[in-house]
């Protein structure tokens, strides 16, 4: 009797921790829509399934775009069709609406809108937002291949030159009790083609604020010299590790080398060491993760792997400077007229040469990097 209870005792301590690692494990967890081409049927018939997972909403709206010159929408029976209904399948939850659908083959896009009944209660939704843990199938779409071309899935908008229709503001937005939502959008068209982006990040307001200043460019803004130890983060001068061997520079075939830990640590990125596998392990402020393996010269960016060049220098993880911008949903800015420049980025606001912050930031980065400074770090 006692190893009886002894043994159920154990039973239920193991479950109770496995519910507790598993709650921990969504409470990390990114929200992210997935939009999963299956593969052409014997008709040439494929889908567009979209699915979200660890996304709570009121509403969310969205707009693909797709070469119509590769795919064509067709109906169950896989004919052509122009009808949004009769291309379309949606999972009808209770409370959960669709409006806004829409349709153009001739331009080759279609939208919609989602959103959650007011204050509706029940098991998928709580105080009138959809709370959604586990990967969950939304909606799908049918298109039949009418030529060798990759149909090309991708997120419309009407701010990066997709100017399809006035209705959609932005070709992915998420709403929750707290206002816009970022959430990971990841398009898998193949096992060698996927591609990663986000919601809410076309909009107009966002990338062309009235009133820039040189201290919002400095924000996230890492400043890199070839051959430099040192360099300027939000325009502070900074070494970049103890060892002062460790700088960027230029190969001969013009890739430039960065030094991974210290660049993704500035963006507040997590980074690890495992030495029995030689791999550098990354995971972003947002929750993207990335896996460098040196030896195979393979680099694991969220669900793509990549083949790249990858070196070990001076016992530092030097990565190419896109590659780093990719891990971290940064950009890059490249002085045509200084090519020994780099500068590292964050956020949607895109650089611009002739605006005046943009100067100013440069000139202030510029300036920390004098030799005057150095005996300072």
């Amino acid at each position: 009797m006692k190893r009886n209870r002894k043994t159920a005792l154990i039973t239920i301590l193991i479950f109770a921790i496995s519910c507790v690692l598993t709650l921990c494990a969504f409470a990390d967890g990114t929200p992210t829509l997935y939009a999963e081409v299956s593969s052409p049927s014997e008709n040439g018939v494929i889908e567009l399934n979209i699915s979200l997972e660890n996304v709570n909403f009121i509403a969310y709206g969205l707009a693909f775009k797709y070469d119509k010159e590769a795919v064509a929408p067709v109906s169950s029976d896989g004919s052509e069709t122009e009808s949004f209904g009769a291309f379309s399948k949606f999972d009808r939850y209770e409370d959960f609406n669709f409006i806004g659908e829409k349709l153009d083959a001739q331009k080759g896009y279609f939208s919609y809108t989602s959103f959650i009944t007011p204050n509706a209660e029940n098991e998928n939704i709580k105080s009138g937002e959809a709370q959604i843990t586990g990967k969950t199938h939304a909606a799908t779409f049918r298109f039949k291949k009418i030529s060798d071309k990759e149909a090309n899935f991708e997120i419309a908008s009407i701010y990066n030159g997709d100017v399809y229709d006035e209705t959609f503001v932005d070709g992915a937005a998420f709403t929750d009790k707290n206002g816009n939502l970022p959430v990971k959008i990841i398009i898998i068209e193949g096992p060698d083609k996927i591609k990663e982006t986000q919601s809410v990040k076309y909009l107009y307001s966002q990338i062309n604020p009235p009133d820039f200043s040189k201290e919002d460019r400095l924000k996230n803004t890492l400043y890199f010299v070839d051959g430099d130890y040192a360099c300027a983060f939000e325009g502070e001068l900074t070494a970049i590790d103890s060892d002062k061997n460790v700088k960027p520079y230029t190969d001969e075939s013009g890739t430039r080398f960065l030094p991974l830990r210290f660049a993704c640590e500035r963006f507040g990125a997590n980074v690890g060491w495992d030495d029995g596998t030689r791999t550098a392990k990354v995971k972003t402020a947002s929750g993207k993760t990335a896996k460098i393996r040196i030896d195979e010269g393979l680099v694991e960016i969220g669900e793509k792997t990549v083949s790249a060049d990858v070196r070990l220098e001076f016992s530092r993880t030097m990565l190419p400077e896109e590659l780093i911008a990719e891990i971290l949903d940064a950009n890059i800015y490249k002085n045509a007229n200084n090519t020994k420049e780099c500068v590292l980025y964050g956020g949607i606001v895109p650089w611009k040469e002739d605006r005046q912050a943009e100067k100013d930031a440069l000139d202030a980065m510029r300036y920390v990097m004098m030799p005057l400074f150095r005996s300072f770090i």
